[in-house]
């Protein structure tokens, strides 16, 4: 018996010997992967690329490089040939491992998980985030409104964006605001389209006007010039708009010799003027609107439904509303009305219509698969310091503890 414990003694310590150092993986692995799988796209941020990124289980060996991107890097780089590991990160880095519409390296850069398709990038420093789109102002002020429309277009990345900000103090022209949408990733080769107020495609050119540019993250940095034909804060969209209130008005031309309305006006029946009110030419007067005594309503001017304006004891102490202005609010003192202006503004609306990067989902096994530029069937991509599993040391522990077994009883 004293014997035959010996002997067990000494196949679990031959067994304990052959056992490989689980806790000792192969870093050069990860250590291959390029900038483009670092956190800010640097080669000074953190590494993306770990042991998890290809195996789901540990230790790490070929029987569980499970995930869709350890499956894809294993099929196109050798184990027998470091410099097939470079290729192999750049050949995925504009690929999409887990279908979310933004490609590996994209995510490597904001931190995200390429396996993942419920993680996604996300702009934490965004002024505004709307969930589907966010914005962060970049040489202008916080984006202090951001709106996301469906269908314009239908190609459309994740749909049309509306979003205004103050410009830049230091640059008061020009305004460059940054925006990531979670349907995916910009990719090179998009392009954008603006819109007016009304979804019509605005048919200037790119110019210094704006600019547009797709970066490495996939966001993309659209600047837009204030009082710039792609501004909808410009006094000249504010213009048109009242030209085609007037135009559109239901409301007819209101027809009198009364030498303060001029017969181009538009004002609704239903609405009030009091005496020695002046009322331009294509202004209109909407329902139950009433106009005080001395006001003085300029060409094109749009007072809306219910509005009182100030009733004024004379000249001196009157409301003017100039012309191609807006009135929405009551008014009960005298004051002045000017048009709206865009100057301190930028707002824009735009569509991104955009590639998807390639969709590369691999399945979850390598089985029957040569992964290593050889013969065999199950590869030698591994983190771990040697291929050699625990079951097949256990089996070779006992073929030896029966070994010295037999031996002894010979």
């Amino acid at each position: 018996m004293l014997k035959l414990k010996h002997v067990i003694t000494s196949s679990m310590l031959a067994t304990t010997l052959l056992s490989p150092n689980i806790s000792s993986a192969k870093a050069w692995y990860p250590g291959q992967a390029p900038a483009s799988y670092h956190i800010g796209g640097l080669a000074t941020g953190a590494n993306m690329v770990g042991c998890t990124s290809c195996h789901a289980g540990s230790p790490e060996t070929e029987s569980n490089i499970t995930k869709s991107f350890g499956v894809a890097f294993a099929r196109i780089s050798d184990d027998d040939n470091a410099g097939t590991l470079v290729t192999a990160y750049n050949t995925l880095a504009t690929q999409d491992s887990d279908g979310d519409g933004f490609s590996n390296q994209q995510e490597a850069f904001f931190g995200s998980d390429f396996n993942t398709k419920a993680i996604t990038p996300f702009l934490s420093t965004a002024d505004m985030n709307i969930t589907t789109v966010a914005a962060q102002s970049t040489t202008g002020g916080r984006v202090n409104m951001l709106t996301l429309q469906a269908g314009v277009p239908t190609t459309a990345l994740g749909g049309t964006v509306s979003f205004s900000s103050p410009y830049n103090s230091i640059n008061p022209t020009l305004t460059t605001t940054k925006f990531l949408f979670q349907a995916g990733g910009i990719q090179t080769g998009a392009t954008i389209a603006f819109y007016d107020n009304n979804n019509v495609p605005i048919t200037s050119t790119i110019t210094t006007d704006s600019g547009f540019i797709v970066n490495a993250n996939g966001t993309a940095d659209v600047t837009v010039k204030d009082e710039g034909v792609f501004d909808l804060y410009s006094t000249a969209i504010f213009q048109q708009d009242a030209i085609n209130k007037s135009r559109a008005s239901t409301i007819s031309l209101y027809n009198t010799t009364d030498p303060y309305i001029s017969r181009w006006a538009k004002i609704s029946p239903l609405a009030t003027i009091e005496p020695y009110a002046t009322i331009d030419a294509y202004a209109v007067i909407d329902n139950y609107a009433v106009i005080g005594a001395y006001a003085q309503i300029g060409s094109y001017a749009y007072i809306a439904p219910n509005i009182d304006i100030y009733t004024g004891i004379d000249i001196y102490t009157k409301v003017t509303v100039d012309a191609y202005a807006t009135v929405t609010t009551n008014v009960i003192s005298p004051t002045t009305i000017t048009e709206k202006t865009g100057i301190g503004y930028v707002s824009a609306k735009f569509a991104v219509t955009t590639t998807a990067p390639v969709l590369n989902i691999q399945g979850t096994s390598l089985a029957d698969n040569n992964i290593d530029g050889g013969s065999d069937s199950t590869g030698g991509l591994h983190c771990m310091t040697t291929g050699l599993g625990t079951p097949a040391l256990m089996f070779l522990g006992l073929f030896i503890a029966g070994y010295f077994i037999r031996r002894k009883r010979s």
